[in-house]
């Protein structure tokens, strides 16, 4: 019996220790905003959109009656470039998020995916993100989701800078392991 305990504790210290270098891994894998796409305001795909002429009657009409419900979802998927330049599998059972437009925070959350990268290998792990921009009351962050908009759509000259903080947490025999800090991957649009 003394065999068979050693040996559950020696499996147990084994699994933990490929889990803790799973996410030093994870941690060193390179980041990347690679772009963002889904973009889909008040339920109107926004992706062929570039003047408010390509707008149609009914979607006018749609945005009108979101404006009028005091409401204006606004949805989109941000498209994030996982590297693992490392020679082991880089791996989290989860990851919590947080989403800055020109410094203004406007989103947060927490992403419920096991994410693996293997050795050598690129993922690409989609976020989707939803916020109401009328309950946004700072106005320099309604800005800056303005000139995101725009940057996206390259109506204009607007410039915008999105910022993603991630952490990932990995699971070690049923306990979260949250890494220590945000990860912070930044892109320009233009």
């Amino acid at each position: 019996m003394r065999i068979v305990k050693k040996l559950i504790l020696i499996f147990l210290i084994f699994q933990s220790c490929t889990a803790i270098k799973e996410l030093v891994t994870f941690s060193r894998c390179q980041f990347r905003l690679k772009n963002v796409q889904n973009i889909n305001l008040g339920g109107i795909n926004l992706n062929s959109k570039y003047k408010f002429d390509d707008f149609s009657t009914t979607e006018i009409t749609q945005l009108s009656k979101n404006l009028l419900s005091k409401q204006l979802p606004m949805k989109f998927d941000l498209m994030l470039e996982v590297k693992n330049p490392n020679n082991s599998v880089a791996s989290m059972e989860k990851m919590e998020w947080i989403v800055f437009v020109d410094n203004n925070q406007i989103t947060e959350g927490v992403l419920e995916k096991r994410v693996s990268v293997s050795p050598g290998g690129l993922e690409i792990v989609p976020l989707t993100f939803s916020i109401d921009l009328l309950k946004i009351t700072n106005s320099s962050t309604i800005n800056s989701l303005v000139n995101l908009a725009f940057a996206l759509a390259n109506i204009g000259e607007a410039n915008s800078r999105l910022t993603l903080k991630i952490k990932p947490t990995i699971k070690v025999m049923n306990f979260n392991l949250v890494y220590p800090d945000y990860i912070t991957i930044t892109k320009e649009f233009k």
